[in-house]
């Protein structure tokens, strides 16, 4: 059988979880093809043996796989994974909280690599940022975490760089500084407060923040370091209106550095905000739309 894109998915009807797994085990053993370009694993609904997971994903890697996509409730990686050659693309799914957090191994070599996404619930510092080291061509990174119960940094340095999304569950307070060492990168996108130390980024063109009930010197302070962008897309969910009253009437200077501003506000701020900016004269374009959660 010579099929180059394998997609497991355990929210197609399937009888029972022992079907399921031997008709996985099945099309890997009838796999003929010389290389996999594509193998994705969405285990959400079942409770997938780690061993099993384990053994598909040494399955990916000795087929020489290109893209690995992998979601699971239960997971153990495979040294393999971690020095594969032919590796270009790597998600990584794993936000329980009823298991412990997989694990980096201290040899990490995946000199392809050029996009990672990574989901933990907690504690990025024991795998994620582990893995980053290892991956000298990396230019696209989205770290989601869903529990930050440590005050450890999240320092990224990465040379090559050029995207970044950062996600931090809503309502959730950060105490953890986010410090970015990224002087190629374009895109930024912000998802949920933290304290951010940053270098210039004189390559950076477009970011995306989304402010949350978080301290809004934090914000303020955030924004001041990416003037000179091209477009700025702004997300405000605090239901703190006097925070919303500070970045407004930041805004009203920051604008003026800024081409294109799209702002997400929710209801009942966004005629207020539509209001306090009509008063500038900006040099670019600000759009006003109403945030839909």
């Amino acid at each position: 059988m010579l099929v180059t894109n394998l997609d497991f998915d355990d929210s197609h009807p399937f009888h029972d979880l022992d079907c399921f797994t031997q008709f996985v085990d099945r099309v890997l053993e009838l796999q003929k093809s010389p290389q996999v370009k594509s193998f994705r694993m969405c285990f959400s609904e079942m409770w997938v043996k780690k061993s099993k997971v384990l053994k598909w994903i040494d399955a990916a890697v000795r087929l020489h796989v290109s893209e690995l996509d992998v979601k699971a409730m239960l997971l153990e990686l495979p040294l393999c994974l971690f020095t594969c050659r032919t590796l270009t693309k790597l998600r990584i799914d794993h936000d329980t909280q009823y298991e412990e957090v997989w694990e980096c191994p201290s040899l990490v070599n995946l000199p392809f690599l050029k996009t990672l996404d990574i989901v933990v619930f907690k504690n990025p510092i024991v795998n994620a940022f582990k893995l980053i080291p290892g991956c000298p061509m990396l230019e696209s990174l989205s770290l989601h975490v869903q529990c930050c119960n440590n005050e450890d940094d999240y320092i990224f340095n990465i040379a090559t760089l050029k995207r970044l999304k950062l996600t931090f569950r809503k309502g959730l307070v950060v105490h953890t500084r986010v410090v970015l060492h990224v002087p190629n990168l374009e895109y930024l996108s912000i998802d949920g407060g933290s304290i951010f130390v940053m270098e210039d980024m004189p390559s950076l063109v477009e970011a995306s923040v989304v402010f949350g009930d978080t301290k809004v010197d934090r914000w303020v302070e955030f924004l001041k370091r990416i003037t000179g962008i091209k477009s700025l897309s702004i997300q405000y969910v605090s239901s703190f209106l006097m925070d919303f009253v500070v970045i407004v009437y930041f805004l009203k200077v920051f604008i003026f550095l800024v081409q294109t501003v799209t702002l997400f506000f929710v209801k009942g701020t966004i005629h207020f905000a539509s209001a306090c900016l009509s008063e500038t004269q900006p040099l670019g374009t600000a759009k006003f739309l109403p945030y839909i959660s």
